[in-house]
């Protein structure tokens, strides 16, 4: 049976930015948390500036649990979106459940990168083409039960036959609202930069572990984090609506 039409790239958008302003207050209220794991590394870093002695294991502690709580609050608003894109109603227990999938959810993430590094590694094209075979691996384990190298295959079920258009439908709408999360957090990076009364906003900007105080990369991390509840579940948004739209076309 042949496939039906996927939905205009413009619709796309517009579905978009509708469904995030009808329910922008019950999604940061989960995106919220993207800001609580660099906000603890910054946290370590400020402890680390009084107890220099501490430094390297307040940055281990601050990143890893940084890393967790990031990749929690990620399956959480993925859970709920797509939830609320089938018209359902979230368990109550969500965060526990979450939780229970963290570790499954990471394999899938880890398989993931490493095909497309590897893609990446043999030549661009490859990678490319991969990332858009498997853009939906996650939904596949979270609403699916897909786990492992099951989910990456049935990810690339459902974009076979419709690489370009899927393509097209992802990338444009990820670059407009990419430009704007890129004007937000420069914005704010900027505002803190004046207050910090750092004379290079560029410091702050293309900030490194590695750089003298450390200090100043998590001030940078944090403003990314704010930048990230307010516009991942755009990008989520994007990938759901997709990925609904795909099982339903076939």
């Amino acid at each position: 049976m042949e496939a039906k039409p996927l939905i205009h790239i413009h619709d796309l958008i517009a579905e978009t930015w509708r469904d995030y302003k009808k329910n922008w207050n019950e999604m940061l209220r989960i995106s919220a948390w993207l800001v609580v794991g660099p906000a603890f590394y910054f946290l370590c870093m400020l402890l680390a500036q009084l107890v220099p002695a501490i430094l390297g294991a307040m940055s281990v502690v601050g990143t890893s649990i940084s890393f967790v709580v990031t990749l929690w609050a990620m399956v959480r608003i993925m859970l709920w979106t797509l939830a609320k894109n089938r018209g359902d109603q979230l368990p109550k227990n969500e965060s526990r459940l979450a939780g229970a999938m963290l570790l499954a959810f990471f394999w899938i993430a880890l398989l993931n990168g490493l095909a497309v590094l590897g893609g990446f590694i043999l030549f661009v094209l490859p990678g490319i083409w991969l990332t858009i075979n498997f853009k939906f691996c996650s939904y596949a384990f979270l609403e699916d039960g897909k786990r492992g190298t099951q989910a990456l295959a049935a990810s690339a079920a459902l974009v076979k036959g419709r690489w370009w258009a899927i393509f097209w439908r992802i990338i444009l709408p990820d670059l407009l609202f990419f430009i704007l999360y890129v004007a937000v957090v420069s914005v704010m990076t900027a505002a803190i930069g004046a207050i910090a009364g750092l004379s290079r906003l560029d410091i702050l900007m293309t900030a490194q572990p590695t750089t003298a105080n450390p200090l100043v990369f998590a001030i940078r991390d944090l403003m990314q984090g704010v930048g990230q509840m307010l516009f991942l579940p755009i990008f989520i948004l994007i990938e759901v609506k997709m990925f609904h739209l795909l099982k339903k076309s076939r």
